[in-house]
């Protein structure tokens, strides 16, 4: 199909604030009825606009696992290195102490025992392999928070699957947003551009009335909002001409 001559475009606004059920960024939503979705042949996201307030530890990235079975389990929030390693000393029940110095911006734990390369908090403070905690380690830290946001759709994304190199492979995605350039507490406001935009496009024609909608990180875990806080998407429906 000519997407140039064969098709009519209407748009679809999504907000979380009015989801069927969910979270702010895992959610369903119903289409409204005058909304032409029963037969739809692409689909764009060409808009999203969230607050950036993802905390930088969040589940399932605020653990840490031990070689004894044992576990640290960090309350999720916003963090800075020393606020991150208090919270740590303070969550452990081994014995174990945290610290962050400014000057070489490095974490050091004290104690003993071996942390694990595959604990999902691992990424965050640098560890890219098992740690023998003889004495003082240290490690770097990453606590930029997630970055970027995947927007994925199993209900519109279909097979059109976008590149997840940090999840090893690939995911049924609309698009990616970048937020690295976003400070915490600031707004993300993304818009596609007309020229290189992402069109899903489908080998027939489909029936959209209802949308799931997942906003993960760069691991492929869900990241999360406050619940006064909503994202709203804008996409851009493609319509074969027939139907209008």
């Amino acid at each position: 199909m000519n997407f140039n001559e064969d098709i009519e475009t209407k748009l679809l606004r999504v907000n979380s604030k009015y989801k069927l059920r969910g979270s702010n960024t895992n959610f369903q939503f119903q289409c409204p009825d005058d909304i032409f979705t029963e037969q739809v042949v692409g689909i764009s996201l060409i808009r999203f606009n969230c607050p950036r307030l993802f905390p930088n530890v969040y589940s399932p990235l605020n653990v840490l696992e031990f070689q004894d079975g044992s576990t640290i389990i960090v309350p999720e929030g916003q963090y800075n290195a020393t606020e991150l390693a208090a919270a740590i000393t303070a969550a452990s029940t081994e014995g174990i102490t945290v610290s962050y110095d400014e000057t070489t911006k490095r974490m050091t734990f004290t104690g003993t025992g071996v942390l694990l390369m595959k604990s999902p908090m691992a990424p965050l403070i640098g560890v890219t392999d098992d740690l023998i905690l003889s004495g003082d380690t240290q490690t770097s830290t990453q606590l930029s928070g997630p970055d970027p946001i995947y927007v994925e759709s199993s209900t519109i994304a279909l097979n059109n699957m976008l590149d997840h190199p940090e999840n090893g492979g690939n995911i049924p995605g609309i698009d990616v947003i970048p937020t690295n350039y976003i400070p915490y507490g600031f707004n993300v406001s993304w818009r596609n551009n007309e020229t290189s935009q992402n069109i899903v496009q489908y080998t027939k024609a489909i029936s959209i009335k209802q949308i799931d909608i997942q906003l993960t990180d760069q691991y492929g875990n869900i990241v999360s909002l406050p619940e006064n806080c909503y994202c709203d998407l804008v996409f851009k429906l493609y319509l074969a001409k027939s139907v209008l």
